[in-house]
């Protein structure tokens, strides 16, 4: 003969589902990686309106920074056009999924139009690439987003 289910039997078995269901969600939390993507985010929200004034003086050069990637080449290009002075850049390329990948390179005064930059040592994926560049009188700033593929 089976027992009658009532009530209490009801809240019985939503409570142990409940507390299982929790048990699950806090064991898969603690899986997950939750780190800042950038170290020092609190520095960099300070300093935030230098980053405006740069991407401000970008956008009033008569000719932009091309960014792209030559997949024959593997290998981001990025046009500065002719420059009158000499520049410094600092590129750092950006993987939005894992802080580790992440590359800076530094090029002191340059003169020369564009700059190579060897990407078969680079994972396949999305790359965020951002440069800062500066002409000895203003500083600029521009990032782009490009999905690289690599043997």
């Amino acid at each position: 003969m089976m027992k009658k289910f009532n009530w209490g039997t009801g809240i019985f078995i939503f409570f142990v589902f409940y507390v299982g269901w929790l048990a699950v969600t806090l064991y898969r939390s603690t899986q997950i990686d939750h780190h800042l993507v950038v170290e020092d985010y609190y520095a960099k929200d300070i300093a935030y309106q230098t980053h405006y004034d740069k991407v401000k003086n970008r956008e009033r050069l008569v000719r932009d920074l091309y960014i792209r990637y030559q997949t024959d080449d593997n290998k981001i290009v990025l046009d500065f056009g002719p420059q009158k002075n000499e520049i410094d850049v600092i590129v750092n390329l950006y993987r939005p999924d894992n802080k580790w990948r992440d590359l800076k390179k530094n090029f002191n005064n340059i003169s020369e139009p564009s700059i190579e930059i060897d990407t078969n040592d680079l994972k396949s994926g999305r790359w965020v690439v951002k440069v800062e560049w500066n002409d000895g009188v203003r500083s600029y700033y521009k990032e782009e987003g490009l999905f690289i593929n690599s043997a």
